[in-house]
């Protein structure tokens, strides 16, 4: 009996376990300005993905990015009260595209939009280099991005009437870095680096892995009088466990060196 009783504790606090992990694993951010109606929730999935919730809250209807693993972004979907209707996938790497079939399972009348050039399994319109739709009110552009992998694309969405700019990055820019030389080249990266740098300085970016430790303390190597400050509050930052992202264009411009090979 006494084995019985202490099962049934292990397995009760490991259920309360699971349950709090899930109730922390998004943070919700208010994008432009108060009359916007638009908010950010980002989720953390794996070990150090993230996927993103683009919520229209006078519609209650949201847009997924990356959403790979299901699981924490369901339950913050439920928690939220919204119901997807896009989903914008980046590349063909698993750790990105390898939870659409659950989620067009889960929601069939939802869109998913990816790249042209690379092979992803579940995708209802593959998107060109320029081509652009709507997600509600908000205006959306395709850029491919060439390097990570050779059909990578980003998506570039502005509501001017409330004030909201925010580019989908993927694997292309990060906080204080960028995406790693996989199919292509630093020429393609400079490239994407320049493009992305003509953008709005308050752009919201969604990186889509929490690298900007390791970033900071590569950029603190090589100019510490340059980035020290920066490195030291993200540093703090993740030792209380939160994210650093999103970022935005103009901090990227600023301390981000990949960004300033000019």
């Amino acid at each position: 009996m006494l084995r019985i009783l202490l099962c049934l504790l292990l397995m009760l606090t490991r259920a309360l376990s699971v349950a709090t992990r899930m109730s922390s694993t998004f943070v919700k951010h208010s994008l432009g300005s108060a009359d916007s109606n638009m908010e950010l929730a980002v989720v953390s999935m794996f070990s150090d993905n993230y996927g993103y919730i683009l919520i229209d809250k006078e519609r209650k209807e949201a847009c997924l990015v990356d959403p790979a693993d299901p699981p924490p972004v369901m339950s913050a979907l439920k928690e939220m009260g919204v119901t997807p209707t896009q989903l914008w996938c980046t590349h063909y790497h698993a750790d990105h595209q390898g939870g659409n079939a659950a989620f067009k399972s889960a929601y069939p009348d939802m869109e998913i939009l990816g790249p042209s050039k690379e092979k992803i399994d579940v995708i209802d319109r593959k998107l060109e280099d320029g081509t652009t739709f709507k997600f509600g009110d908000m205006d959306v552009s395709v850029m491919h991005v060439p390097c990570h992998t050779k059909g990578h694309i980003a998506f570039y969405g502005e509501k001017k009437s409330g004030g909201v700019r925010i580019l989908a990055a993927g694997d292309n820019l990060f906080a204080g870095g960028c995406g790693r030389f996989f199919e292509g080249t630093a020429e393609q990266m400079l490239n994407n680096m320049d493009r992305l740098g003509q953008l709005p300085e308050d752009t919201v970016v969604c990186p889509a892995h929490e690298y900007t430790e390791a970033n900071y303390r590569f950029l603190n190597s090589l100019d510490p009088a340059g980035v020290g400050a920066v490195f030291k509050q993200v540093q703090a930052t993740r030792a209380e466990g939160k994210y650093t992202v999103p970022t935005t264009i103009g901090a990227e411009k600023k301390t981000n060196y990949f960004m300033k090979c000019n």
